[in-house]
């Protein structure tokens, strides 16, 4: 970039700006995949161009920027759930940007500044470092999983192809398809043989493309199919005294619904029930009655605790009731930050961070399919819903409370992920959620019936148990090293020494 320094750095901070806000369109509700394939063009070129300190700040710039568009609800969500004050509130939200998000895409920035200079940071390369720099922000010390750039491409093609690569692959892909346009522009992200490095890129993309569109066009499934039904009471645990009583009864009312459309294997939320089912009282009674008639078996969400000393474990979990009893429970694993546990400790967090995270990955047996069901926010962590497939689940589920989002982007974002997790296992998906948005997917993460936001509903339809094994499940968690190892190499000064008189490489 020409110019004076700090106007080259006003610049390159402008066209990282640009890119934030392109990024946080492309993950909008009805945003068009195509948008997220050139929106980090402005962020790559700008640091191609740029000192790896200038870079870097680039990173900062893209991921504020970013957080501002995307998680715009962020700060509302803390006043709601926390009881933080409006100040309180945004300075939660800086954090969140600041802290989390900016620290692997200044790093990635930085880094793209410094390859330029020894060598050239080409797209095959920045697509690693952004499937590293995913990665990180999804599994640090305050792991943030939520609108990695796969999820654009959803309706894709390319999408299908997560059976294979995952959905830090996805983004990875989407990632150098943009360095690649920006290497038009942009030497610095080109080597000395630049035709390669575009073949390689637009090449790459290509064949998963074709790869997905393979994928997308076969069965998955065997055995008898499965008549499900899932539930939204769209009233929220807790919200005033008698909410409770409500959404029980709503639950109750229409799984007597779907029992008489002679479907036997019903799905409640997350905090379905606000009770312990080990122990006694007229509402638990109440629920084991709706699973004795008919062979009934419900799937929910509720609490769980263990005897331990100096106090009890409680947990956040799903169980299968079956015949009037309790026939299998799931402890979610992977807690919420904050609000479910206090990744510091007794430091910053809520009153409801006191929970225990499971210890065991098992599906729950029920007549006809093995259940993977994992909880709310888990359906972010692509490793829940794999480890799961892996034990012998033959049907996800994700009892969820969204709720809480208090927006209906968070909430549409959540059905997107979850269809990813659909796709990489090629497992059907029951996705039964509080308020919406609630959703029964099939094996290509395609929604067979999706619910209406902040409305009763009763979704049923038959869904096709899968053991499908993908070549995800077997190793797809290898690219996030692979890719890691190739950026150590690429960081490798190359040595230039004398050779008969000449250098060379």
């Amino acid at each position: 970039m020409a110019g004076p320094a700090p106007m080259r750095t006003i610049s390159a901070g402008a066209l990282a700006a640009v890119s934030g806000v392109s990024y946080g369109f492309a993950l909008a509700p009805g945003g068009h995949p195509a948008v997220a394939w050139i929106a980090l063009v402005p962020l790559l070129a700008a640091c191609g161009r740029s000192p790896p300190a200038t870079a870097s700040l680039c990173g900062l710039v893209f991921a504020v920027t970013a957080t501002g568009f995307v998680a715009d609800w962020f700060p509302g969500m803390l006043q709601r759930f926390f009881g933080s004050s409006v100040g309180g509130a945004w300075l939660g939200w800086l954090g969140l940007a600041l802290l989390v998000d900016a620290p692997p895409y200044m790093a990635l920035c930085g880094w793209i500044g410094w390859r330029g200079r020894i060598g050239a940071a080409s797209p095959l390369l920045v697509g690693a470092g952004w499937l590293v720099a995913e990665w990180l922000r999804a599994h640090g010390p305050v792991p943030n999983p939520y609108a990695l750039l796969a999820t654009t491409q959803l309706g894709t093609p390319l999408a299908q192809s997560a059976d294979a690569i995952g959905a830090f692959g996805v983004g990875a892909a989407v990632a150098a398809g943009n360095a690649a346009l920006a290497a038009v522009v942009t030497p610095a992200l080109r080597s000395s043989r630049p035709v390669r490095d575009f073949a390689l890129a637009f090449g790459g993309v290509a064949v998963l493309f074709a790869y997905g569109a393979w994928r997308a066009a076969l069965p998955y499934g065997e055995g008898r199919p499965v008549r499900v039904a899932l539930i939204q009471p769209a009233v929220v645990p807790g919200q005033d005294p008698g909410a409770n009583a409500r959404a029980l009864q709503q639950l109750l009312t229409l799984t007597d619904t779907a029992r008489r459309d002679d479907t036997r294997l019903v799905f409640w939320p997350e905090s379905a029930v606000d009770f312990y089912l080990r122990e006694a009282g007229s509402d638990r009674d109440r629920v084991l009655a709706a699973t004795r008639a008919a062979d009934t078996e419900l799937v929910l969400g509720g609490p769980h605790y263990r005897y331990a000393e100096p106090s009890a474990d409680t947990f956040a979990s799903v169980f299968l009731l079956r015949g009037g009893r309790v026939a299998g429970r799931y402890d979610k694993h992977r807690l919420v930050p904050f609000a479910e546990y206090g990744p510091f400790g007794g430091w910053l967090r809520a009153p409801t961070a006191q929970l225990r995270p499971g210890e065991r990955m098992r599906p729950l047996e029920a007549t006809g399919a093995s259940i993977g069901a994992f909880l709310c926010g888990e359906v972010l962590f692509p490793e829940v819903a794999r480890a799961l497939s892996r034990a012998g689940a033959t049907i996800l589920a994700n009892p969820s409370n969204d709720a809480w989002f208090g927006a209906e982007a968070p909430a549409r974002h959540q059905l997107r992920a979850a269809a990813f997790r659909a796709i990489e296992n090629r497992r059907p998906l029951v996705r039964a959620t509080t308020t919406g948005y609630s959703a029964i997917l099939d094996a290509h993460g395609e929604a067979i019936a999706v619910s209406t936001l902040d409305a009763p509903a009763l979704l049923e339809a038959r869904v096709q148990p899968s053991n499908a094994t993908t070549p995800y499940q077997r190793g797809g968690f290898a690219l996030a090293p692979c890719a890691g190892g190739l950026l150590a190499a690429a960081s490798v000064p190359r040595r230039r020494h004398r050779h008969l008189g000449g250098t060379r490489p």
